[in-house]
């Protein structure tokens, strides 16, 4: 399949320039010829006709350069796209969702947010992850069938592009461009009803928003209130009203966080936002546990049971549960040994294998926390948007616990403790545990936590694995331990 013949001449000159000025193919990907006369059959003709080229100077530059052919629809020549670095279209990862100017106030899209919000329960990061979720499945919905449908009508023009075309294909082509042309309009009608309906709401907005940014100037020595001990003095508006004057003076369009939320989502969406922002307000603490002798109080049934439930192989068990039970203690009494006798349980200290097994019974607290992260009814911290969750660390004997700073979490960690020390014998040592606050949490609620868990209340825990578990800007105290050792 190839075009008509053109006259040497013509061609003997093209060649002529091109190696004069020293051009070559800009190498393409796509279907081979970007030229179709359009007929059926034996009549049908198809070229390369169209290309892209440069010198060498220009191809070492970029030199990752491709010329995508892509599908002709009207025209008897394909479209050209040249793209100069191939690599950045190489592995590219899905688009990062980002909430649309468009979106606010069509059919649908207020409703996706409540669901996200209802599916995220009191978890503000959690609730934003699941309104972003329902916001792609709404617009997917809302015009995926149009979509869908361009995308189903391009496929087939796409195969007829590719020549040895019957009659009836010939003539099918045209109305499928037809068609797809049509589905445009319906989507591209479907935005322009939208941006004017904003244009004529929201026209004004970018000029309302630089004169407020002016008037903020103005009141920037002004002072309203002050912070005592976490707790805000003095008069004027609530906390909450200051966030949505503050919230509403943002450009509604600029910087995105990395959940895809503009200030416009928030500022359109405040009535479902701000009451979950609200009661995501308790804080957080954290539990540092000391288990008292807790490696002499491992019961060994409970080790046994254990390891035969993580899948152990039966023989290995027994010879593990040997070495454990088959020791014996004596007590010296002036210098003379007395009486030898055999403990009923414990992990002997020093033994090279007494560490692991510890570890394997930590596992059993730690799944327990790991339940009640799912079930919703603890909920630990993210350290940024994008983090997990983080709702304890253990290393053998030393534990921390991150949860919400309320009584209901409170209780919920005493009843695991309690499930935990009655399974595997392990005792927390109430007098050495203590707990910390975030900012925020007022000294009575400080004070009635506590009080829940039985322990004691300190600033910050001192130390976490022989590691300060509180940094300012300065690393040095960090920094220093390590240069030290």
């Amino acid at each position: 399949m190839r075009g008509g013949q053109r006259a040497q001449w013509q061609m003997n000159n093209f060649r002529a320039a091109a190696d004069e000025c020293g051009l070559v193919d800009v190498r393409y990907e796509g279907y081979a010829f970007t030229w179709d006369n359009g007929q059926a059959g034996e009549d049908n003709r198809q070229s390369r006709i169209d290309r892209a080229m440069g010198n060498n100077e220009w191809l070492e530059k970029f030199p990752y350069a491709r010329l995508r052919h892509l599908e002709r629809e009207w025209s008897d020549h394909s479209p050209l796209k040249l793209v100069l670095d191939m690599r950045d279209s190489v592995g590219q990862q899905t688009k990062r969702f980002r909430f649309e100017q468009i979106w606010v106030g069509a059919e649908g899209c207020e409703d996706a947010v409540l669901r996200g919000f209802e599916r995220g329960s009191i978890d503000l990061v959690e609730a934003l992850n699941e309104s972003a979720k329902e916001l792609q499945a709404w617009k997917s919905v809302s015009i995926g069938k149009i979509v869908k449908s361009i995308a189903s009508k391009r496929s087939q023009i796409a195969r007829l592009n590719e020549g040895g075309r019957s009659m009836e294909e010939v003539r099918k082509r045209p109305k499928l461009v037809k068609e797809v042309a049509d589905l445009y309009r319906q989507e591209e009608q479907f935005w322009r009803q939208r941006s004017h309906a904003l244009w004529l709401k929201d026209g004004d907005k970018n000029t309302s928003f630089f004169h407020k940014q002016a008037g903020q100037r103005k009141a920037k020595n002004y002072i309203s209130k002050l912070v005592d001990d976490g707790a805000w003095l003095g008069v004027g508006m609530k906390l909450e009203e200051e966030v949505l004057e503050a919230l509403n003076q943002m450009h509604p369009l600029k910087a995105p966080g990395p959940d895809g939320m503009n200030g416009l989502f928030y500022q359109t969406y405040w009535h479902i936002v701000g009451p979950l922002n609200s009661r995501h307000k308790e804080g957080h603490m954290a539990v540092k546990l000391d288990m008292a002798k807790a490696y002499d109080r491992v019961e060994w049934d409970f080790l046994e049971q254990l390891l035969r439930v993580m899948g152990f192989h039966g023989e290995w068990v027994d010879r593990v549960m040997t070495c454990v039970t088959t020791v014996s203690s004596a007590v010296l009494i002036n210098g003379n040994v007395k009486d030898v006798f055999q403990p009923a349980r414990g992990l002997r200290q020093g033994d090279p294998l007494s560490p692991y097994l510890f570890i394997l019974c930590a596992e059993v607290l730690s799944n327990l926390m790991r339940r009640a992260i799912v079930a919703g009814s603890l909920h630990g911290l993210r350290v940024s948007s994008s983090a997990p969750v983080i709702s304890h660390l253990l290393f053998a004997d030393d534990s921390i616990f991150f949860i919400k700073a309320s009584e209901e979490e409170a209780t919920e960690v005493s009843n695991i403790l309690g499930r935990y020390e009655l399974a595997s014998g392990q005792k927390v040592n109430l007098d050495k545990t203590t707990v910390s606050f975030s900012r925020g949490v007022s000294d009575e609620r400080k004070s009635r936590i506590a009080a829940r868990l039985g322990v004691n209340i300190v600033e910050e825990q001192e130390r976490y694995l022989g590691l300060p578990t509180v940094l300012g800007r300065s690393k040095k105290p960090i920094t220093d331990i390590v240069r030290n050792n």
